[in-house]
């Protein structure tokens, strides 16, 4: 077992310096067009070809990367932040408001996740801010329904019932014996979170409903990438590459953490 943790963590620290620190920093440069080499294929120069307009297709994809791992940490943190805050404070606040919780995650979740955030960008104006929105509301109900039945598994134990019994205030119970548990179950979720928020960002945006037009993001690459199959078939397999790669060692590094926590 220690062999695959081992190459695991170094395959992430290895993702990680060659290609997540230097999308933060080709986020902010724009890609230069040379129009001449317009969809030219790999080269020395241009290890993964020039797209449409003759942009570098690895710049591009870089600095696409950067708008897309930050929308997905922002969407994420949101996400998990307000269903902590939300479970913890209904579940210790009254039955009826737990069920309330409860019955409002059933409904939310009877709509496909994909459904629900092209609805909300569909009635609203496209922008990161309602981008944002999109990916915390289709994210945030499945870990609610999970953080809810970790709550009441916890509420249901002898020192919550004690304190309780001791007149213990609902905020006080929530923040001092609900929260730290539901934190800890939210730190394994968090890999798996992150992922599904990238995956959504780049449906969103390959769907053309994320950001605005001309904002770099890895779904904006593979939709103007798809327009060229025929002629440029490296656009696709190069700027699907990373996301691909990037889901995969987020989701390996969630389940270990899940099994970790099993084996306790």
């Amino acid at each position: 077992m220690a062999r695959p943790k081992t190459l695991l963590k170094s395959t992430t620290s290895l993702w990680m310096l060659i290609w997540i620190f230097p999308a933060l920093y080709f986020a902010n440069h724009d890609v230069p067009i040379q129009l001449d080499l317009a969809l030219s294929t790999p080269s020395r120069h241009h290890p993964w070809g020039c797209e449409a307009f003759g942009r570098d297709v690895l710049m591009a994809t870089l600095a696409g990367a950067g708008s897309s791992l930050l929308f997905a940490a922002l969407a994420t943190l949101l996400s998990a932040t307000l269903a902590i805050l939300f479970v913890a404070s209904a579940k210790t606040w009254s039955h009826q408001a737990g069920d309330f919780l409860d019955r409002a995650i059933d409904f939310v979740l009877s709509f496909p996740t994909l459904l629900v955030s092209l609805a909300i960008v569909a009635f609203l104006k496209p922008s990161p801010a309602t981008l944002i929105f999109a990916l915390v509301l289709g994210s945030s109900p499945s870990l609610a329904r999970l953080l809810s039945a970790r709550a009441d598994e916890v509420l249901a134990e002898a020192f919550v019932e004690a304190a309780r019994g001791l007149g213990g205030h609902p905020l006080h119970i929530a923040r001092r014996h609900l929260a730290p548990h539901l934190s800890g179950l939210v730190a394994i979720k968090i890999p798996a979170m992150l992922a599904g928020a990238i995956l959504a960002e780049a449906s969103l945006s390959f769907l053309g409903v994320g950001l605005p037009q001309g904002e770099p993001s890895w779904g904006a690459l593979l939709l103007n990438a798809k327009d060229y199959l025929i002629e440029a078939p490296h656009l696709m397999f190069f700027t699907g590459l990373p996301l691909f790669i990037t889901i995969l060692i987020l989701q390996l590094w969630g389940e270990a953490l899940t099994r970790r926590q099993q084996n306790r």
